[in-house]
């Protein structure tokens, strides 16, 4: 249940770094489009290949092939309206975080895999709420949006 839980917001917030990035492509600098795709090509690389090294135990090359795969797409996707340079750098990131992904996966022992994905889930949400925090201020986007609330509370 935590892996599909995981899987599902990792999804989620992909979707929405990867539809921020389309919606605003012309105010992201290069530079701010090639870090978003090089982080969300090895968070979706590094998180899915977690989650497929842990589900396919014991087959290290399925694994491998589905975390570099997720990993692909997310860069690729998040580095497309950017720039070559950014699906490039989003690509070679996604692949190398779903091979490192289904690695930890393969070598995890039973017990400690629930509290690994947990972990995995709280990077995951944090670094993409800051990739979106970024964009945010790159593109000066409103200030009622809700990263931005989050991260000027005091608390």
């Amino acid at each position: 249940m935590p892996m599909l839980f995981t899987g599902g917001i990792a999804a989620v917030l992909s979707f929405i770094v990867i539809a921020f990035i389309f919606i605003k492509r012309k105010k992201i600098t290069c530079m701010a489009g090639m870090m978003a795709a090089m982080a969300l090509g090895m968070l979706v690389g590094l998180t899915g290949g977690l989650l497929a090294g842990i589900s396919y135990n014991g087959n290290l090359f399925l694994s491998t092939i589905l975390g570099m795969a997720f990993g692909f797409l997310a860069g690729f996707l998040a580095g497309m309206p950017i720039s070559i340079m950014a699906i490039i750098d989003g690509v070679l990131s996604g692949v190398m975080g779903g091979m490192m992904g289904a690695m930890l996966g393969e070598m995890i022992a039973p017990e400690y895999r629930d509290s690994t994905v947990h972990i995995m889930l709280v990077l995951f949400v944090g670094m993409a709420c800051i990739v979106l925090y970024m964009l945010q201020q790159e593109t000066g986007f409103n200030r009622a949006f809700l990263i931005n609330k989050l991260f000027h509370n005091p608390l």
